[in-house]
């Protein structure tokens, strides 16, 4: 192999890592609101941009929670349950991430809103 052809694999690999980081950075959405389920039933819904700086009162029969929403990402900050792993898995913000508190059964999940459009349709 040649100088010119280590220079041209050099290249190649270079790209595909520059083109892999943007799409996945991507592929991640922001997502537009929060909702909480208790028993896989959602209890509550929150926007994003509306409840800025809020800290959100979860009381179940299975125990209380606190969340905070802060520049479109929430945080578990207060949980009643034993071992707090819930407070541990940090923010999340883009659209599909959750915080699962097992012994609350309580999931908090970010969604995009939905919308009553026709995206496309096919015949």
């Amino acid at each position: 192999m040649k100088k010119g052809d280590y220079v041209v694999i050099i290249l190649v690999i270079f790209s595909s890592f520059f083109i892999f980081a943007k799409v996945k950075n991507e592929i991640k959405t922001k997502g537009d609101v929060v909702a909480v389920y208790v028993d896989s039933e959602k209890v509550a819904e929150y926007n994003l941009k509306a409840h800025d700086g809020e800290i959100i009162d979860i009381n179940s029969k299975y125990g209380k929670n606190k969340i905070k929403i802060e520049k479109g990402k929430v945080k578990m900050v207060q949980s009643e349950c034993k071992d707090k792993v819930c407070m541990r898995m940090g923010e999340i913000g883009a659209d599909n991430e959750t915080i699962i508190c097992l012994p609350n059964r309580l999931l908090v999940k970010i969604e995009a809103e939905t919308s009553d459009e026709v995206d496309v349709i096919l015949q």
